[in-house]
């Protein structure tokens, strides 16, 4: 499968902070083993972010381009340090990955991934979160 059009749904739920839900349109395509999706997120008509997901069975990146970039890895198991660009500076900080569940209905042209995750301030074991996102990725167009 490569660039087919999709409609993504992604929720955050955090146990600090009201649920999050996003809908986004973009594409999809199948790329080394996982799944890549590709949208823009647009917080004003002159601040726009590029984004690109990667999703696999063990590991997820979120890589922004743009207003603001950043980019946040998770790997089932492992603590991975990065820096968040905000317009305030960088801040450092680590993710923990806990749990990855990803499942592909090919007959219903669906993706469907879950992740839970600890956010951490970098360096100082800080927790700022523990974090449950889902993606619901709905195949447009094959």
């Amino acid at each position: 499968m490569t660039d087919c059009a999709a409609r993504m749904k992604i929720e955050t739920i955090s146990d600090n902070e009201p649920k999050l839900t996003k809908i986004c349109h973009g594409t999809v395509s199948e790329e080394n083993g996982g799944f890549v999706l590709r949208y823009v997120e647009e917080a004003s008509e002159f601040q726009k972010t590029k984004t690109k997901v990667t999703l696999k069975d063990d590991y997820m990146s979120i890589l922004r381009t743009g207003s603001f970039n950043n980019k946040l890895e998770f790997r089932l198991g492992e603590l991975i340090e990065a820096y968040y660009e905000t317009p305030f500076g960088q801040i450092q900080i680590e993710t923990d990955t806990s749990e990855i569940k990803m499942v592909y209905e090919e007959h219903k042209n669906i993706i469907r991934y879950d992740i839970k995750y600890r956010l951490m301030m970098g360096g100082t074991k800080n927790e700022l979160s523990n974090k449950v996102v889902s993606i619901l990725v709905k195949i447009m167009e094959r």
